[in-house]
């Protein structure tokens, strides 16, 4: 199970493929950018009275996709080990399939935790720079992200 290594600038993280996961498609949709990472990162500079939330924000929305992909895989691999249940396999299987279940929830508890701290760095975002005068694209309400 190969796991991305944690982004701590955004500048990298714009620069990689990445794929949209439920973090910044919340982004995407609340500030109305189509690469937010890398919008964040070309927006508040080192210095700049936003930068440690932005870099923030952008990291958070990068962890909640990992954590998501990583509640698929779990979800996945439950789907596989219980596929595979038959007379023969009974009680290795169930191990198995506790383990996942087990996985599953670990990730999605994960999901809830990574998506609150998103929400509320979100909110906190668009707060100040509305206060700044910076503006963004998109209004509205911020609700979490459904996984």
């Amino acid at each position: 199970m190969e796991r991305r290594p944690v982004v701590h600038d955004p500048l990298p993280a714009a620069r990689q493929v990445h794929v949209s996961g439920p973090g910044t498609r919340l982004l995407v949709e609340h500030l109305g950018w189509n690469a937010p990472h890398a919008e964040l990162a070309a927006r508040h500079l080192p210095g700049d009275r936003a930068y440690r939330l932005a870099r923030a924000l952008s990291r958070t929305a990068a962890e909640l996709d990992d954590a998501y992909c990583l509640a698929q895989r779990a979800g996945g691999r439950l789907r596989e080990d219980r596929a595979v249940i038959d007379d023969a396999a009974g009680r290795s299987a169930g191990v198995a399939i506790q383990e996942a279940a087990h996985e599953l929830e670990q990730a999605l508890q994960c999901c809830e935790l990574v998506d609150t701290a998103l929400v509320r760095l979100l909110a906190a975002y668009l707060d100040l720079v509305s206060e700044s005068g910076q503006g963004h694209a998109a209004d509205g309400d911020i609700g979490g992200t459904c996984v």
